[in-house]
């Protein structure tokens, strides 16, 4: 009797530890099924608003003699639009780089200048850009924050000015 209660215990428990294995190895492969594989390549875009503000002494506009003051045009703001596709890739957690090429629009309307005629006088710019910035990213801490660092490239692609005075409208680029 006693051979046959040892083999059943023996039985029992290594069933038992069977089940507990296959448990502990069902649990390790639901915790790599749980870390997921970040891509390289992200795609992305960027928009924005332009805060400008602009401090000068315009006196004279372009090579028109009769676009001289005798006041200057002291200082300007204006909003623009930035918009730009996004191209980042990040082959590690810590570093990658980025890329943005996109549209950078600014400009402004100066404060309306009163000479010593006392006519009033108007002004306002409108200057685009196409923009390009690479940047090398960096991410040193666990959460999601990062810093990224390099130039911004940006080519003029459009300029006009918009000059009014009491009657007179003067447009040009």
């Amino acid at each position: 009797m006693m051979k046959g209660n040892l083999f059943t215990m023996y039985n029992t428990l290594s069933k038992n530890l069977l089940v507990v294995v296959l448990l502990l190895l069902t649990g390790i492969s639901l915790n790599a099924q749980d870390q997921r594989l970040m891509p390289e390549w992200w795609f992305g875009a960027g928009l924005g608003a332009n805060f400008n503000m602009h401090s000068t002494d315009i006196m004279k506009l372009n090579n028109d003699a009769s676009l001289q003051f005798s006041k200057p045009f002291k200082s300007a703001s204006g909003v623009g639009l930035w918009i730009a596709p996004l191209l980042e890739y990040r082959p590690d957690p810590v570093w990658g780089g980025m890329v943005t090429l996109g549209f950078d629009g600014r400009g402004g309307s100066f404060d309306d200048m009163t000479d010593t005629s006392l006519i009033t006088h108007k002004l306002s710019t409108s200057m685009n850009y196409l923009s390009l910035e690479p940047s090398l990213r960096i991410s040193p801490f666990e959460y999601p924050l990062y810093f990224f660092l390099g130039p911004r490239l940006g080519f003029n692609v459009a300029k006009t000015f918009k000059y009014e005075t009491t009657g007179l409208v003067k447009e040009s680029e």
